[in-house]
Parts: structure tokens; C-alpha cells; sequence
């Protein structure tokens, strides 16, 4: 913490920064327990399209 606060940090950031971390820890082991697989690059980039495309709604034919 006195590192951080000597180059300027604020005590917000600091904060932020750890819960940030907390939070991605937490994930990150769901994600493991669960045995989440991380799609391909194909895949990424029809998410990304799709993402551009449709925003966050999906498109009528996937809504229930």
C-alpha cells in the first residue's frame, strides 16, 4: 500500500483494483469448476459480429 500511495495511487483505486481481482479470481475459478471451454478464434469473432450486429438483444428467431 505505501508503494502504491507513494506513486500517486488513491486509496478508491487501490480498492477497486482489489476487488476487481477478487472478483476475476472468483470467475475464473467457477469457470474451472464447471469446466468451461473458451471457444476458437472463429468463434470469437462470430460473437464479436454478432455482438456488433444485434447488441445485446437477440435476434427474434433465438428468443423464446
Amino acid at each position: 500500500m505505501e508503494k502504491l500511495r507513494a506513486a500517486g495511487v488513491a486509496d478508491e483505486a487501490i480498492e477497486q483494483a482489489i476487488a476487481v481481482c477478487a472478483l476475476f479470481n472468483i470467475i475464473d475459478r467457477v469457470a474451472d469448476a464447471l469446466d468451461f471451454h473458451l471457444p476458437s478464434e472463429e468463434g470469437y469473432q462470430r460473437s464479436a459480429d454478432s455482438l456488433l450486429k444485434f447488441g445485446y438483444s437477440l435476434p427474434k428467431p433465438l428468443r423464446r
